[in-house]
């Protein structure tokens, strides 16, 4: 949202993340004029239930992070340092104090039991096909 001109300039669809830190690099933006766009993190105002705000479009870059995206963690499976199968990522919850944004957690689902939910600061590698996770958070989510 651009407060300064009333109109949105696009729907946030994913973000970027640096596996290592948790650390959200930035937001993708969908725009109708100029397709996926980044959003960095710095360039954010505010972020409210409905909206994003930015000073002006010029902190949107045609350039994309270089970082996994986030759509990609979604049905991991998380597992154990020990091999235990814990259940699948349903859910990545962001972080935000300005200017900085993290992946602050994760809601995992296990067949039909309720979500529970990890911290990712639990999270001990982040795989092509799944999350480890530190055996004391493992046991809390069994």
């Amino acid at each position: 949202m651009l407060p300064s001109e009333g109109r949105a300039v696009g729907t946030v669809v994913d973000f970027y993340f640096k596996p290592e830190t948790n650390y959200v690099d930035a937001f993708c933006v969908r725009t109708r004029l100029h397709g996926d766009l980044a959003l960095p993190a710095t360039g954010i105002s505010s972020i409210s239930k409905d909206a994003i705000t930015i000073p002006n479009a010029q902190v949107l870059l045609k350039a994309l992070p270089p970082f996994p995206k986030g759509e990609n963690l979604l049905s991991h499976k998380v597992t154990g340092e020990r091999g235990a199968d814990l259940g699948t990522v349903g859910d990545v919850l962001i972080g935000f104090r300005p200017p900085v944004l993290w992946i602050a957690g994760f809601e995992v689902t296990k067949g039909r039991h309720s979500n529970k939910v990890l911290d990712a600061d639990d999270v001990m590698e982040y795989r092509e096909d799944g999350l480890v996770i530190q055996e004391q958070a493992a046991r809390s989510l069994r």
